[in-house]
C-alpha cells in the first residue's frame, strides 16, 4: 500500500480527498493544511508519492516540492493547480515533479497515476 501525502491550505478540499480516499484501498492518505505541517509529517512517517496545492500562505508548492526533492530524492512529487501555466511546467520540470494535476480532479487521476484504476471518482476542487 502507498502512503500519499496530500498538502492543502484548502481544508474543504482535505475533508473531500480524504472521504473519497477512504473508499481506495490502495493507498493510505496523510494530509497537511500547511506545508511546515507536511514537512513535520515526513520526518514522522514513511511517505511515497506528496501531492501539493502550488498556491499556499506559507511557501509554494513548487518550493515545498523542490524541499522534500533535496532532503526526500525517492519521494514522488504531484503539484496541483487551479492554473497552470507553462513557466510552471518548466519549473516543477527542473524540481522534478512527475505530474501536474489541473484543478478540479478527480481522485481516479490520482489513483491512476498509483498504478490502480478503480473508476473517475469524485471531482475535487
Amino acid at each position: 500500500m502507498l502512503t500519499v501525502l496530500f498538502v492543502d491550505d484548502d481544508l474543504d478540499l482535505l475533508a473531500s480527498v480524504e472521504a473519497a480516499a477512504s473508499m481506495v484501498s490502495a493507498m493510505r492518505l496523510l494530509t497537511a493544511g500547511t506545508p511546515r505541517l507536511a514537512l513535520q509529517k515526513l520526518k514522522e512517517e514513511r511517505v511515497d508519492i506528496v501531492v501539493s496545492d502550488e498556491n499556499m500562505n506559507e511557501m509554494s508548492g513548487l518550493a515545498l516540492l523542490a524541499e522534500i526533492r533535496r532532503t526526500h530524492p525517492r519521494i514522488r512529487l504531484v503539484l496541483n493547480s487551479g492554473m497552470v501555466t507553462a513557466e510552471m511546467r518548466d519549473k516543477a520540470q527542473q524540481v522534478g515533479v512527475e505530474k501536474i494535476l489541473s484543478k478540479p480532479f478527480r481522485l481516479g487521476d490520482l489513483v491512476s497515476l498509483l498504478g490502480s484504476k478503480p473508476g473517475p471518482g469524485p471531482e475535487l476542487a
